[in-house]
C-alpha cells in the first residue's frame, strides 16, 4: 500500500510540475506577443530607385526572374547553382 501511494504521489507531482512549466511557457509567449504589439510601426514601402510609392497593382504577377545568380554554401566554397 505505501508503495502504491508513493507512486501515485510522484505521478501527481510530475503532473503538477509539467503543468506549471507549460503555463510558464504560455505566459512567455503572451509576454512576447505583447512586446511585439508595442514595436514601432515600419514606414510604408517605397521603391528605392524612384523614391516614391510602388505603382498601383504592383506586383502584377507572382513571377520571379533570376539573371546571372551564383550561390554557394560558404564564401570559400564552390558555387552550387
Amino acid at each position: 500500500m505505501p508503495i502504491t501511494a508513493a507512486d501515485a504521489w510522484c505521478t501527481g507531482v510530475q503532473w503538477a510540475v509539467r503543468q506549471t512549466a507549460e503555463a510558464e511557457n504560455h505566459m512567455t509567449s503572451v509576454e512576447r506577443v505583447l512586446a511585439y504589439t508595442q514595436l514601432p510601426q515600419e514606414r510604408p514601402a517605397t521603391v528605392a530607385a524612384g523614391g516614391g510609392a510602388p505603382p498601383k497593382g504592383w506586383p502584377s504577377s507572382a513571377k520571379l526572374e533570376f539573371d546571372r545568380v551564383e550561390v554557394c554554401h560558404c564564401y570559400r566554397s564552390l558555387y552550387v547553382v
